[in-house]
């Protein structure tokens, strides 16, 4: 068994078997879970226990011969994967789901392994297409959204010298001449998020907000048009705390 304390003494535990794969845990909550596998060590099933040790929750997943998944599926929920010759995901289907409609996602690949197309089947119709394009280091450089199901829309990305996005724009149209909204991104010199700004389709400003972090680089205030938020974390750098006061 290994034990994990926290600065504040709260304890997460773990069990083993002889192969190192994870057969439970308990939450610093003091939520139990167990993990069962089959062979070949792939996880087969999570179950959630009460406080008295009854399952109330189980999580069960299969895998083809090649150990890709194929199958989750909870008391709420179903989902069937598959996958093409070179072992990317092609379909995913929630058509197991109880009460809910089937929702099928079926994706393309371009020559550099990016994903190309998604196209969104609503009960057997066809709701919505999403293309991607990519510059030359495969970043998302544009996509489009269009079909019955959803709004027609296109969104440009820029990027800066160290490769953090820079600019968003959004149109309503697949050509990108109907502007809607740019949102701009400025970091500071360590690279974090400094400065999110929101402009209207003429540049005038929607919203904006300035970022602040303590030496840990954590989020410690954030300043928008409304006013200003401070932060607090404790020893675990879990968030405690938030202070808002408005101009």
């Amino acid at each position: 068994m290994k034990v994990e304390t926290n600065e504040l003494g709260r304890s997460r535990t773990y069990q083993y078997d002889v192969l190192g794969n994870r057969t439970q845990m308990t939450d610093r909550n003091g939520q139990t879970r167990t993990f069962s596998y089959d062979g070949l060590n792939r996880l087969t099933s999570e179950q959630w226990l009460t406080s008295g040790g009854s399952i109330f929750r189980t999580i069960a997943s299969t895998y083809d011969a090649a150990s890709q998944l194929t199958g989750m599926s909870d008391p709420d929920s179903a989902y069937t994967y598959t996958y093409d010759g070179m072992g990317r995901l092609q379909t995913v289907s929630n058509a197991g789901t109880p009460t809910a409609p089937t929702v099928v996602l079926s994706y393309t690949y371009d020559a550099n392994g990016n994903v190309q197309t998604v196209s969104e089947t609503l009960n057997g119709t066809l709701s919505s297409v999403t293309t991607y394009a990519y510059d030359p280091l495969n970043r998302v450089a544009w996509l489009t959204q269009s079909g019955a199901g959803v709004q027609t829309k296109r969104v440009e990305y820029a990027y800066n010298e160290v490769g953090q996005t820079a600019t968003v724009q959004r149109f309503t149209d697949l050509a990108g001449t109907q502007l809607v909204a740019t949102t701009i991104y400025t970091y500071d010199p360590l690279n974090r998020l400094g400065q999110l700004q929101h402009q209207g389709s003429n540049g005038s400003a929607i919203a904006g907000y300035d970022f602040g972090y303590d030496a840990a680089s954590r989020i410690t205030r954030i300043t928008d048009i409304d006013g200003i938020t401070d932060y607090g974390y404790d020893e675990t750098n879990q968030l405690v705390g938030a202070d808002s006061s408005y101009r």
